[in-house]
């Protein structure tokens, strides 16, 4: 076996023929060189036979700044901070 997993490679003596791909994308624009990056990502492990899901974080209205909404309870409830 070597670096990386071919349809031929074994694991201890199971065949692999594919593995779980999570790709996390976050670029507000998906005509951007990274876009075309995961796109080309995603047609190559696909292409090898492997599983790929993609998370857009854009997409999905993901908000990369935490606040006191995020926590449940506060060690402080007058200053926030975590």
């Amino acid at each position: 076996m070597t670096g990386r997993f071919s349809s031929t490679d074994t694991i201890a003596d199971t065949p692999v023929t594919g593995v779980n791909v999570l790709i996390i994308y976050a670029h507000p624009e998906s005509t951007s060189f990274a876009g075309a990056l995961k796109n080309v990502a995603v047609s190559a492990l696909t292409a090898a036979g492997h599983r790929v899901e993609v998370s857009d974080l854009y997409a999905e209205g993901f908000n990369p700044v935490a606040g006191r909404h995020d926590f449940e309870n506060a060690a402080d409830s007058v200053r926030f901070h975590y």
